[in-house]
């Protein structure tokens, strides 16, 4: 929740929107700007710390199940780590400029 607060605080003290583009937090990460430019229409940041990368199609489409997975591009900087909830302890750290391929964020419904 603290992170929510941070966000909207920013928000209000200088107007950074509180889900922001990658570009905005990372602006050095040239890789956005090249080969990496597609994720910036499918993930983005809430508030400084947050990075969102929802699955946006079907788990099945035309015919075809991809299990809930996507690629992440995490930026390049800094050090990310795979929060999943409150009971699953933390991934290993991957270091930033790296394409995560097939993350799965399957959901068994």
């Amino acid at each position: 929740m603290q992170l929510f607060y941070d966000a909207m605080f920013k928000n209000q003290f200088n107007g950074l929107p509180i889900c922001r583009p990658m570009f905005i937090n990372i602006p050095n990460d040239k890789a956005l700007f090249n080969d990496k430019e597609k994720f910036l229409s499918n993930q983005f940041f809430v508030g400084r710390d947050l990075l969102v990368a929802p699955v946006l199609g079907p788990q099945i489409d035309q015919g075809v199940n991809n299990h809930g997975k996507r690629d992440v591009y995490l930026p390049a900087s800094c050090g990310w780590y795979c929060y999943m909830n409150n009971i699953m302890p933390l991934g290993n750290m991957v270091e930033g400029g790296t394409t995560v391929r097939d993350f799965d964020a399957n959901i068994n419904i």
